[in-house]
């Protein structure tokens, strides 16, 4: 693309601002998670439809192919050749969780900033996508390549399996970037898998109190900022609330992040509750987990043997604080990606059965196998079952020299006036599912990082600069 030309779509890009703050409002107002339970037989739900014919609605709009893939992927597509540029997209978001400023599925544009779960995760940037596409377009220029923006279902709920049916249908473009992690360019990620413990423990020694539930967490790949645990007693119910307040304010005035609650909720049960703060689940220290100081609490206490006490055992034990995954065996370095973490995400538990699950990024120098294997020996001694997700990604890692890198790497440098430097990341995106891809965007140096966290926004300005910024990576590519 010469100068004029480059400058031309993004003059066309500034001028299509409230447009693009409109259609991305909009977008957000779509409460795309995917249910826990199927909806009348559809385990998408029809959010995620909604939010897949809102693509097909602007697709039209702008004029571009578009194919909805039996509900399960879409796919924009622009341009001609035999080679094909995938630019790959998510509709589904995670659960909104609490502690919003404004309404999640608000849309709300509040000092030029668009509120929304979605708006970094990944509804922002496929607007950007959408409108980078209309400016090279409505500039008149010719794209040498197919691009096809691909957009996937389930990304957030584990699974994949509506890029897996892209896959199926269409087969892997040649080449792919993929907006949903940082700039400048992310040519690393760590690998991720998720482990369950499961234990159906029964009997033993009886205490001062019964658990009779611990609960928390939305997804694994969420730090839970919520936790609760209910207690029954087993003695004087007055007498136990002190205890138990005590305890509490003890715990407080020790951990200062924490933030634990008791209160009564029956004639002899208690109930236990935690405020952590949520952040991804790739960067656990980036947030508190609240399970954890609920586990820590209880095992503080003459608590009952179960189910649920030995899940609290060995968080106690196994996690705890750490967020490495030292404690239980996995623990790993690589100078590029970095080390091991491993994120508590869920966790729900009665007397008699519990499930929790660990979500960990690991990087080269440990595989899939070996982490179960080696959590499975960390819970030698306590009656539990290590049971490894079916759904698992190794690391990526794409050479600097390769022409996809240093044609982003020049895009993004051209706009931005900035050194494209190379990352990696613990976040795992859809550039594991497909050859030669990176992740581009959606992030700035030094912006907050608000995926998955309560209060989840993105500036007008950002939305607009971004959509420059893949312009120029489009044509850069394909032009």
């Amino acid at each position: 693309m010469s100068d004029k030309e480059l400058g031309r779509a993004r003059a066309l890009i500034q001028g299509y601002r409230d447009d693009i703050a409109h259609d991305t409002s909009e977008f957000l107002k779509i409460p795309s998670v995917r249910p826990d339970e199927p909806v009348d037989g559809d385990p998408l739900g029809p959010d995620i439809a909604r939010a897949l014919d809102y693509i097909g609605e602007l697709a039209d709009k702008f004029g571009f192919t578009y194919r909805n893939l039996d509900g399960q992927a879409a796919v924009v597509e622009v341009g001609q050749g035999d080679e094909t540029l995938g630019v790959l997209l998510h509709v589904d978001v995670v659960p909104a969780g609490d502690g919003w400023e404004h309404e999640p599925f608000g849309g709300e544009i509040v000092d030029g900033e668009l509120w929304g779960r979605g708006a970094m995760d990944d509804k922002g940037p496929a607007i950007s996508v959408l409108y980078a596409l209309k400016a090279l377009q409505d500039s008149g220029v010719t794209l040498n390549k197919r691009v096809k923006v691909i957009f996937g279902t389930n990304e957030e709920s584990g699974g994949w399996t509506g890029i897996a049916h892209y896959l199926e249908k269409e087969g892997a473009p040649d080449m792919s970037i993929v907006p949903d992690a940082d700039f400048p360019i992310i040519n690393g990620e760590k690998g991720f898998k998720d482990l369950h413990l499961t234990s159906s423990h029964s009997g033993g020694a009886k205490g001062a109190y019964d658990l009779t539930s611990l609960e928390g967490g939305l997804r694994s790949n969420m730090v839970p900022d919520s936790a609760s645990a209910v207690l029954h007693v087993n003695g004087n119910p007055a007498d136990a609330y002190k205890e138990l307040y005590a305890a509490a304010e003890q715990f407080n005035a020790a951990n200062p992040d924490a933030a634990l609650t008791v209160a009564p909720t029956g004639d002899h049960e208690i109930t236990v509750s935690a405020a952590g703060r949520s952040a991804h689940g790739s960067t656990p220290a980036a947030g508190h987990n609240a399970i954890v100081d609920v586990a820590s609490y209880i095992g503080g206490i003459d608590a009952s043997d179960g189910a649920a006490t030995e899940i609290v055992r060995f968080i106690n034990d196994r996690i705890g604080c750490e967020t490495n995954g030292g404690s239980l065996g996995i623990a790993a370095h690589h100078d590029f990606l970095g080390d091991t973490t491993a994120n508590l995400g869920v966790v729900y538990a009665t007397q008699d059965e519990a499930r929790a699950t660990i979500n960990i990024r690991f990087p080269y120098g440990i595989t899939q196998e070996e982490l179960s294997e080696r959590v499975t020996q960390a819970a030698n001694g306590y009656d539990l079952a290590v049971i490894p997700s079916e759904h698992g990604l190794d690391p990526l890692y794409v050479d600097p020299s390769d022409p996809l890198v240093v044609s982003l790497q020049k895009a993004y440098t051209d706009v931005t006036g900035q050194q494209a430097t190379l990352h990696a990341i613990g976040g795992t995106t859809y550039a594991k599912a497909m050859p030669r891809a990176v992740s581009f965007g959606p992030t700035m140096p030094g912006e907050p990082e608000m995926a998955h966290q309560p209060n989840e926004r993105v500036t007008v300005d950002s939305l607009v600069r971004n959509a420059e910024i893949y312009a120029a990576a489009i044509y850069e590519i394909c032009g």
